[in-house]
């Protein structure tokens, strides 16, 4: 749990108060992964949604928005407790980030919940594998959806994904693949170039651009 700005997609540049579940479905399985210290469920504190709660309160009278991250936050270990988490919440925007292999949650929270998807389909780092019909859930949630690329090959699959799912250009946002400050500003050039010529929309990784691979920034 922390305090700091989204580094991506949409809102990025927006105080946040970030809620990091560890734990992932794809563990081991994504090679363009910039937290891999969270993708096995011991990596992080055991804690119960009352004290999550009390932790982020502060914080988020200040911004009154939380990003919900990982790992895989929709993932079946965290899902329960996290409607728990949300359905508490005060009148607030919720964002959660998440890979799109596991539905929208279901619930009757005072909050916005607000979509941010990832899904997993660059050739050039070993990930292809998605489902669907999830995407398409999301289509009609209004969530806005983010892709790693690192090869003009990525950018036409993302077109293919798009056009077979129906996703909405104007939702979709590409990224360079980085994992240093070095990686990112050669990178991020040609994602630039694609963005331009596909109609795509380029988002920064702020995270990385500021502070390379320190953690919890």
């Amino acid at each position: 749990i922390f305090f700091s700005l989204q580094g991506e997609g949409r809102h990025a540049g927006m105080p946040s108060v970030f809620l990091r579940l560890s734990g992932c479905n794809r563990r081991g399985r994504c090679q363009g992964c910039d937290t891999p210290y969270a993708l096995d469920l011991k990596s992080g504190q055991k804690m119960g949604v009352d004290e999550v709660l009390n932790l982020i309160k502060p914080d988020l009278e200040k911004c009154y928005r939380l990003v919900v991250t990982g790992g895989e936050p929709l993932w079946q270990p965290h899902r329960e407790d996290l409607i728990t988490l949300v359905e508490s919440l005060p009148v607030c925007d919720v964002e959660i980030e998440t890979n799109g292999d596991f539905e929208p949650l279901e619930t009757k929270a005072k909050a916005l919940l607000l979509y941010t998807v990832s899904p997993k389909i660059s050739p050039s780092m070993g990930e292809t594998r998605v489902n669907k019909d999830v995407l398409r859930t999301f289509v009609r949630e209004l969530a806005d959806f983010k892709f790693v690329v690192d090869s003009e090959d990525d950018v036409h699959k993302v077109l293919q994904l798009c056009e077979e799912v129906g996703i909405p250009l104007f939702r979709v946002f590409l990224m360079p693949f980085a994992r240093t400050k070095k990686e990112y500003s050669t990178n991020i050039t040609r994602v630039f170039q694609w963005c331009k010529q596909y109609g795509l929309r380029l988002s920064p990784r702020l995270q990385i651009e500021a502070f390379g691979r320190r953690r919890g920034i």
